[in-house]
């Protein structure tokens, strides 16, 4: 054997030992994404429950906005006063929530969640930016309410 072909042979194995480690990262992150995604969009779905029942409690806006979540990767608030509507569809599959609204800017049309060192989640809009979920929800309602 030559020198050339032991060196090559080596960082051959080098490159496929660290192709191996990446591949199984990945898939690791992959499953725990897939073991939190229903949660994590039940959370979404929960803060945005909890924030329209606090605003319906509000004097003069009583009932205002209708959450409802009963389908499992769907959301719709309504308002009742000019039949205005919010959706947001989950894709368990792409790792996806996509909002449909009078108001929704590209930006937050295509929320990504993504998975960062290992366990931890985020959600991330179309121009990579970081989002914080009771940001999203806010900045939707504020949409849909037209209080820009």
């Amino acid at each position: 054997m030559s020198d050339w072909s032991k060196d090559a042979a080596g960082r051959f194995a080098a490159q496929q030992k660290l192709k191996q480690t990446s591949d199984a990262k990945t898939i690791r992150d992959q499953n725990d994404l897939a073991l939190h995604i229903a949660a994590i969009w039940e959370d979404l779905c929960e803060r945005f429950r909890a924030r329209c029942a606090e605003f319906n409690a509000e004097p003069g806006v009583e009932g205002l906005l209708s959450c409802d979540t009963k389908r499992t990767q769907e959301l719709k608030i309504t308002r009742k006063d000019n039949a205005g509507m919010l959706r947001g569809a989950f894709d368990a599959r792409k790792h996806t929530i996509h909002f449909m609204g009078p108001n929704i800017g590209k930006e937050k049309a295509e929320i990504k969640i993504e998975v960062i060192e290992g366990t931890k989640l985020r959600f991330v809009d179309s121009l990579q930016r970081t989002l914080d979920p009771q940001d999203i929800v806010d900045i939707a309602l504020i949409d849909l309410l037209q209080l820009h």
